[in-house]
């Protein structure tokens, strides 16, 4: 099938998000995912302005960011809409109706308010230490799937690397020359394990007793190892020196 990307490259922020829309896939490199930019968290477009992504690139804080965007709101300025599952969350959005769009997932996962040692915190710190973006896109697709009712083959289509290495690129295809012990394809594994324990740990938390059976199989480790091997390898390596820093 035809492969067609969109890249947004943001001026400013340092990061490049291409849209794979064969398989709905956002696929972003921010560098470890410093949160250097303002993206949405549900569509990856920008949803601030240059001077946010400068600020932010020169070590102003997301929540000052936050408080400054919601003081402008309440004067009727228009600025990001930010996440109103927790006060202490910082993910922003491109507009009301990605945050509305987005919230039964982003409940599931919302790391705000948490505290050390909580699932969802030690997720998102795991996220946070991960190269990329592929632990982070990983669990918000089986949050989806979760919020949404989707079946397991939704997530297992997601898995299935098949059109992406319809060349038979290596790097594609095998995961890369580096495969072996001490190669990074070890990371992955890594992550897998110790992602999905607290992934399956904080969903289940946060879903009403009836509904935790039905979401079981989505929950499946080999699922989300497969899951998340599959989005590494379609996460573009883009880095951009901060020419700020």
């Amino acid at each position: 099938s035809e492969r067609c990307f969109d890249t947004d490259i943001v001026q400013g922020a340092f990061c490049v998000c291409m849209t794979l829309h064969a398989a709905e896939l956002v696929l972003c490199d921010r560098g470890g995912r410093e949160r250097s930019a303002l993206l949405c968290a549900r569509c990856a477009r920008p949803c601030g302005l240059l001077i946010d992504d400068i600020a932010l690139a020169t070590g102003t804080s997301r929540e000052r960011i936050r408080r400054e965007h919601r003081a402008l709101r309440a004067q009727g300025v228009e600025g990001a809409c930010w996440c109103d599952v927790s006060p202490r969350c910082v993910d922003a959005y491109c507009s009301v109706a990605c945050r509305e769009a987005h919230r039964p997932a982003h409940a599931l996962l919302c790391p705000g308010g948490c505290s050390s040692g909580d699932p969802l915190y030690e997720l998102d710190s795991l996220a946070e230490r991960h190269p990329s973006d592929a632990l982070f896109i990983a669990a918000a697709l089986v949050a989806t799937a979760v919020a949404e009712g989707r079946p397991a083959s939704w997530l297992e289509a997601w898995a299935d690397d098949s059109f992406v290495c319809s060349s038979g690129g290596s790097r594609w295809a095998d995961g890369g020359e580096g495969e072996g012990e001490g190669s990074e394809d070890e990371e992955p594994d890594c992550a897998a394990e110790e992602g999905w324990a607290l992934l399956h740990t904080g969903v289940l938390s946060r879903l009403p007793a009836e509904a935790r059976a039905l979401a079981a199989p989505l929950l499946d480790p080999g699922l989300f190892a497969r899951l998340l091997a599959a989005v590494e390898r379609r996460v573009l390596p883009l880095q951009v020196a901060n020419p700020l820093s």
